[in-house]
């Protein structure tokens, strides 16, 4: 999780915070609420060949690479695609329930919430797909990785969810 959370850096929140005309430390903590999130939905969903193929393809497509310029432009039709691939098979009808409480715990509105969710899910895909496949893991090592840092993101994360 601290690796992940590392990629983005306080100039990176403060141009998402720019684009979203909110304030940084808001921006910041709903970062870390959100990478959270992403890490108990992976964790949940377990592993299927669809979230497989989707950290692969997001891996092998550089987005690492192009982080600074995810958070300060317009995402391009590519990093839209991949997050959104993610997103479906993770959330699929419980997009708006994940993105309401990223909403009420960071004090954001709706709308800028699921801008940050559609700037972030592109990196975070990016960010284990590249982690896949250049340390060769498989999904169940990424899985037990993942379960191993609980501790490190779980305060980020509402009880239920948890």
């Amino acid at each position: 999780y601290k690796s992940l959370r590392s990629l983005i850096t306080n100039y990176m929140t403060t141009e998402i915070a720019k684009r979203l005309n909110a304030k940084d430390a808001d921006i910041s903590q709903a970062i870390s609420t959100t990478f959270a999130g992403f890490l108990v939905l992976t964790q949940i969903n377990g592993d299927t060949p669809q979230i497989r193929n989707i950290f692969e393809e997001a891996g092998s497509l550089g987005i690492l690479g192009k982080i600074e310029s995810v958070c300060s432009k317009p995402l391009t039709p590519e990093a839209i695609s991949i997050g959104d691939n993610f997103l479906q098979h993770v959330l699929g009808d419980r997009a708006a329930g994940f993105t309401a409480w990223i909403s009420l715990a960071n004090g954001l509105s709706k709308v800028a919430v699921n801008t940050l969710v559609a700037i972030l899910a592109p990196i975070f895909v990016g960010y284990v797909g590249d982690k896949l496949l250049s340390n060769q893991w498989s999904m169940r090592k990424l899985l037990g990785l993942i379960s191993s840092q609980k501790a490190t993101y779980r305060k980020f994360i509402p009880e239920p969810v948890s």
